[in-house]
């Protein structure tokens, strides 16, 4: 091992150290957890048994979960160490520059300093896949490594939807070159393979993702996510900038970089970003490093001053303004999801999975909540927050400006799903003292829509909540004696309808409801 690499395992192991110092798992995350143990059971790559809902936009990366799944690893702790490998093979690729002896610095520098690197170097997501596959497609493709670049570009596709454009881009550079056609009609055909098995099993050639959380151009979110993004450390906007300042001097094989970084910033300023701050931004930053050597290298500077001038402008802040950030509801999603709120996910889905195994209740979660859905085994989960996993929902018109957090499903919405619960971990929805529900042991919730039999299984392992059809003989007495007027009786019957009388054959209570409105408007 020369000199250089020598002092880059240095570099490459304090930057994997603090990367694990910060590992976390996002609760999206646990989407694709529930995908891969599924998968794994037979039941399909489904989120829900009998839905085939394309409700991740991961594929390769929740089999290679499935994978661990299969032998018993518990996912968090899987995914940490799968995210903490890509991590350093994408440290390597940045450090590695073909066909030269010297190190690529900057890219390595940038790659270990830049805070978004590490903290998505874990989260349970694909993303420092996406990262790893993207770097080192671009060095084959500098190194002329055609079978390997194309590989890699089809592992791209597969890893996530924007992997298409690298692929694309690649071919369109690579025509000329007859040693890339083989690899390339072969990644191709693997590409187009793919997405006829996608329209076979999903119906559908987009995930159902992109329905929920991209609805109309936002243009000025967007805008405001990449400065952000960018924004955090003065070297992070240079990565930006310079390939702006020196695109004459390119040479071909950087042009690859350069378009690809326009291609994906043009979509993350369309889409509005993500509310997931930088997430979206390491793609164009992993393209933007490649062309780093080149300009600096041009520089009249001794090696060692500008190796210095660059790492200190990878550490000093810009402190962007991010308040029109936070009123769109982006930011630093580690901060959120502290170890502690997966323990206690883990923990009241224990307690929920008592209540819920053998039975067919279905329960809705929002934000924060697919850990609590995956910890519980449940047998059929709607994610209500924007519809990941229905298509219906993510197909409804977005309520507010959150990225991907829209098309919130509305209390008659589930009713008509045949939703029948909601647990009160983290967030707690409005809720009539009517709908409450205590599981013990400090978890609660809200019952959707009051189906007698599911609800009965419910007491029986040790529920507590109003017996509805109790409550509604005691309503109709007390309409009888005149302590309540007909006209509330006529406010409350459509409520009644829809949470309890649409949902169990009550045609006794019913029936006798509706001759006392009839009996009394006589």
């Amino acid at each position: 091992m020369s000199k250089d690499w020598r002092i880059a395992a240095v570099v490459i192991a304090l930057a994997m150290l603090d990367a694990g110092r910060l590992a976390w798992v996002c609760d999206d995350a646990f989407i694709s957890y529930r995908y891969a143990v599924h998968f794994v059971d037979g039941i399909g790559l489904v989120y829900n048994a009998g839905e085939q809902v394309e409700g991740y936009t991961n594929f390769l990366w929740t089999i290679v979960l499935a994978f661990g799944a299969a032998f018993g690893a518990p996912l968090p702790e899987w995914s940490i160490g799968l995210g903490l490998g890509c991590y350093l093979m994408a440290l390597i690729g940045l450090a590695w520059k073909p066909n030269q002896t010297q190190l690529d610095w900057y890219a390595l520098l940038a790659g270990a300093s830049i805070v978004h690197f590490r903290i998505f170097a874990t989260s349970g997501l694909e993303t420092m896949m996406m990262v790893a596959c993207l770097v080192w497609t671009l060095r084959c493709f500098e190194a002329n490594a055609m079978r390997a670049a194309f590989f890699l570009s089809f592992l791209a596709c597969l890893i996530r939807p924007e992997g298409a454009a690298l692929l694309g881009l690649g071919t369109v550079w690579g025509i000329r070159n007859k040693k890339a056609w083989v690899p390339m009609c072969i990644s191709l055909f693997g590409v187009f393979a793919y997405a006829l098995w996608k329209w076979w099993y999903f119906g559908d050639l987009l995930p159902n993702t992109y329905y929920a959380k991209v609805d109309e151009p936002r243009w000025s979110q967007g805008l405001d996510y990449l400065w952000a993004s960018f924004g955090d450390h003065i070297g992070a906007a240079v990565v930006f900038v310079i390939p702006l300042l020196c695109w004459r001097q390119l040479r071909a094989n950087q042009w690859l970089s350069i378009s690809l970084m326009a291609v994906y910033t043009v979509h993350v300023a369309k889409v509005g970003g993500d509310f997931m701050l930088g997430r979206f931004a390491l793609p164009i930053m992993a393209c933007g490093l490649m062309v780093l050597k080149p300009f600096f290298d041009r520089l009249s500077f001794s090696e060692r001053l500008k190796y210095l001038v660059w790492f200190m402008l990878l550490w000093i802040p810009l402190r962007p303004s991010d308040a029109r950030l936070h009123a769109s509801g982006v930011g630093q999603e580690r901060d959120w999801y502290p170890k502690f709120w997966q323990e206690e996910a883990q923990r009241q889905g224990e307690i929920m999975k008592t209540y819920l195994t053998g039975t067919d209740i279905k329960m809705v979660i929002y934000g924060g909540q697919a850990m609590l859905g995956f910890y519980s085994d449940a047998p059929w989960i709607l994610e209500g927050m924007a519809g990941l996993t229905d298509k219906a929902l993510a197909r409804m018109p977005n309520r507010n400006r959150r990225v991907g957090h829209g098309a919130k499903a509305t209390i008659p919405y589930l009713q008509s799903r045949g939703i029948d619960i909601y647990v009160n971990f983290r967030i707690q929805q409005p809720m009539h003292p009517l709908n409450w529900i205590d599981f013990g042991q400090g978890v609660s919730g809200s019952i959707i829509r009051y189906q007698s039999d599911n609800m009965a299984l419910l007491r029986d392992k040790g529920a507590q909540f109003i017996d509805f059809p109790n409550y509604l003989d005691q309503y109709y007495n007390a309409v009888v004696q005149n302590k309540t007027s007909l006209a509330q009786l006529k406010l409350d019957w459509p409520q009644f309808v829809a949470y309890y009388f649409d949902h169990t054959p009550d045609q006794t209570r019913r029936l006798a409801f509706e001759r006392l409105m009839q009996d009394t408007a006589e």
